[in-house]
């Protein structure tokens, strides 16, 4: 539980009767009504029953789910009447990513991101946006623009701008090697 819970220690005092600082009910499992101050309402009713939740689903079975993986036991299913079970054929356990990868042929990936990477990669593609936005022909920059920032093709670049396709294309490219050469020397 993420909470600390010395200020949440229940007293030899009767819950029952509710108090100037206790003056929350809250109603056990077995229907008594109890009187609790606001930290301890707090703590029963979210992280303790939360808590417990969490412990609960983790004690489930993990049985076929019929498309090749793993799924938790379903929770109206009890393990005193379950064929698995009974047959010792399954145990609940606390479920783990690595006894998930043990039981069956799920591979974890690492998708972590590389934080140096990321922060490279951002100043990269500002670098060649700076380099885009100076090329100093307009309809240049327009057509590397279409063609780099909106996947526009030579075509329809060509339909907008009155040119042939052909012309587009070479516009681009000379484009791209005038560009390439000036990020050569920055990067």
């Amino acid at each position: 539980m993420t909470k600390n819970v010395t200020n949440l220690l229940f007293t030899d005092a009767d819950y029952t009767i509710p108090s100037k600082d206790r003056n929350l009910a809250y109603t056990l499992t077995n229907g008594e009504t109890i009187y609790l101050s606001k930290p301890q309402y707090d703590f029963m009713c979210k992280e303790y029953w939360q808590d417990k939740k969490i412990k609960y689903l983790q004690c489930r079975c993990m049985v076929s789910s019929k498309r090749g993986g793993l799924k938790r036991c379903p929770a109206n299913q009890k393990c005193n009447e379950c064929s698995i079970f009974l047959n010792g054929l399954k145990k609940p356990s606390v479920l783990s990513l690595e006894s998930l990868s043990d039981e069956s042929e799920f591979e974890i990936e690492d998708n972590s991101v590389d934080i140096l990477e990321d922060i490279i990669k951002k100043e990269q593609i500002e670098i060649i946006a700076k380099a885009v936005d100076s090329i100093p022909d307009a309809i240049n920059k327009y057509i590397l623009k279409r063609w780099m920032y909106e996947n526009a093709t030579d075509a329809q670049t060509a339909n907008e701008l009155g040119l042939s396709r052909k012309a587009v294309g070479d516009r681009r490219l000379r484009t791209l090697r005038v560009l390439k050469e000036q990020l050569e020397k920055l990067l």
